[in-house]
């Protein structure tokens, strides 16, 4: 709904002093005025960036700066309830001119403070309303008017960044600070942001142009991480099938020796216990014999005893010996297999340790944009660093069997 004459001066009082908008986080400075909480902020950080002492904007009393401010709850708290009210609501303004049936204003002469529609404003195209400024309509011109002094805002503080009145301009708080009409503002803020933006424009191009080959140099990298770990895995399987290979004829000559010595064993245990049970028969016969006490049947016993008792004694006793593995004779084939198996294990280490050296590529020209990309001074072109053909490819050296192989064809 459209605000009466009464409650326009109640709801420029809900309107920051800075920004001439409805309060956001209202916060106070010891003087008692109340400003949005970034726009006192932005302030504050302007007057320590110049050294400036720091002063409220409205009366210009000094305070210590951030340290100063409170927020200002009740403040808040109005606003918020006002904003959800229909207070804020939109509506269609209409010609302040039209006395019967008012036409939809189509501008609003900030100077004379009236809404027009599209007949009433052809005079304001004259040359004696050069001066006036005229804006599109809004159902509530209460922001576009100097809380301080009820005059219209047509001025622009570049010091400040906020829109003042002439009042302000000329006696008030922005008097000594840089103040310019809306139309000069307005033309040489559009131009400088219109620089900003070409700049913005051209760091943005240097960023996707980096993201490309950011993701260039990525694929290439994971593509080389897979090779690599492919030829890793397959030499360390070689290094495992002749490990294993190696293995399994040393372990044939081993069991062929360790069973030679089993038989040689078991064939000596096998005569030693014949011979024991030879002697324990002739000791028998020796024991019987001597219990004879006729001297005749003592001396026939004694011809047979003495016959078995020379078979019993035989040759010196032979005791097996231990195997000793250290003092093996390893023949032929093992020592050239053992050759072999050495020459390829140093062969295949070699390899492995030189893909994993030479395999790493290199991303500087992927992730050291300041030396590969440059803005121009007029940040309107892009300038490459790179030579023409050079790309992010990644390459991976081979490996001396590969080049060995090479040569052979």
């Amino acid at each position: 709904m459209a605000l009466s004459k009464s409650e326009k001066p109640f709801v420029d009082e809900l309107r920051c002093a800075i920004c001439l908008q409805f309060y956001c986080e209202p916060s106070s400075l010891p003087c008692g005025h109340s400003f949005c909480l970034a726009c006192i902020a932005e302030v504050i950080r302007r007057e320590d960036e110049a050294g400036w002492p720091h002063t409220c904007p409205e009366c210009r009393g000094e305070h210590v700066g951030s340290s100063a401010l409170q927020k200002n709850f009740k403040l808040a708290n109005i606003v918020e309830g006002f904003k959800a009210s229909d207070g804020t609501s939109p509506t269609k303004a209409t010609c302040d001119v039209c006395l019967d049936s008012p036409k939809a204003a189509a501008k609003v002469c900030l100077k004379c403070e009236i809404a027009m529609c599209s007949d009433h404003l052809r005079p304001h195209f004259k040359p004696a309303f050069r001066g006036h400024v005229l804006v599109d309509p809004a159902p509530d011109l209460g922001g576009r008017r100097c809380s301080l002094h009820a005059k219209p805002v047509e001025y622009f503080c570049l010091t400040d960044k906020t829109c003042v009145c002439v009042v302000c301009a000329i006696e008030g708080a922005h008097k000594k600070h840089e103040v310019k009409n809306f139309r000069k503002a307005r033309a040489e803020l559009g131009t400088t942001l219109d620089l900003r933006l070409k700049e913005v424009d051209g760091k943005l191009t240097v960023c996707q142009t980096l993201l490309q080959r950011g993701k260039e140099a990525e694929s290439a990298v994971k593509a080389s991480n897979g090779k690599m770990a492919r030829q890793t895995a397959s030499l360390l399987d070689g290094i495992v099938k002749e490990a294993k290979t190696y293995k399994s004829k040393v372990m044939e000559v081993v069991e062929d020796e360790q069973r030679r010595v089993e038989d040689e064993f078991r064939g000596r245990v096998a005569k030693l216990s014949l011979r024991q049970a030879l002697l324990k028969d002739t000791r028998r016969q020796m024991q019987e014999t001597l219990l004879l006490a006729d001297p005749f049947l003592f001396f026939q016993k004694l011809r047979a005893v003495e016959a078995k008792l020379a078979a019993a004694e035989g040759p010196e006793f032979a005791l097996p010996k231990s195997i000793d593995l250290r003092c093996l004779k390893i023949p032929s084939d093992v020592e050239s297999s053992t050759s072999a198996f050495r020459a390829s294990w140093t062969k295949l280490q070699k390899s492995l340790t030189a893909l994993i050296g030479e395999a790493a590529p290199s991303l500087a020209n992927a992730c050291a944009p300041g030396d590969h990309l440059r803005l121009s001074s007029s940040s309107s072109t892009l300038n490459s660093l790179f030579p023409p053909r050079q790309s992010l490819s990644y390459r991976v050296k081979p490996t001396s069997a590969a080049l060995k192989k090479k040569d052979a064809s």
